[in-house]
């Protein structure tokens, strides 16, 4: 048992990483594309992990939160953990030095108070992002309020790493 409750935990075998498969992260909207079912977990960080652009796949991962989604309908199942508390969990292991899936990081940087916010998302933009990205940056700078003028600014001037 933990502080936010109990944790669930999967595994799979190393052979199965080296042939594509494992447990997969990735953001809300590219884990949909694949299941109904989506649950916020976090890798293991003392197995191995392939981190990519649009996710991740790992040996072995908990399972911090369940969410199952239907169609456009979200319903939370417990333990629950808010948009907030999700991102605030993901900040936290971002600044601990675990990886993150950008685009995951981006969404969480909207939670994030406004500087700190600002300096991810800027961070971000430094190197080369897909479409995806760049549209949960936007989202996010401009969830920022006024603090994220700059990064619109930068983003509407084509300030940005390309590909």
């Amino acid at each position: 048992m933990t502080p936010w409750g109990e944790f669930f935990y999967c595994e799979t075998t190393a052979s199965e990483l080296d042939r594509g498969h494992g447990i997969f992260g990735a953001s809300i909207g590219e884990a949909r594309s694949y299941t109904i079912q989506v649950h916020l977990v976090a890798p293991d960080p003392r197995r191995c992990l392939v981190l990519g652009t649009l996710g991740w796949r790992a040996e072995a991962a908990m399972v911090i939160a369940y969410v199952i989604t239907r169609e456009s309908a979200v319903t939370v199942i417990e333990p629950v953990v808010t948009g907030e508390g999700a991102a605030m969990r993901i900040l936290s292991a971002y600044h601990a030095g675990y990886p993150q899936v950008t685009g995951v990081l981006a969404w969480a940087a909207r939670y994030a108070p406004s500087e700190e916010g600002l300096r991810i998302l800027q961070d971000i933009l430094c190197e080369p992002q897909d479409e995806e990205v760049l549209r949960t940056v936007l989202d996010s700078a401009a969830l920022l309020g006024k603090e994220g003028i700059p990064i619109l600014d930068q983003m509407i001037r084509g300030e940005y790493a390309k590909f």
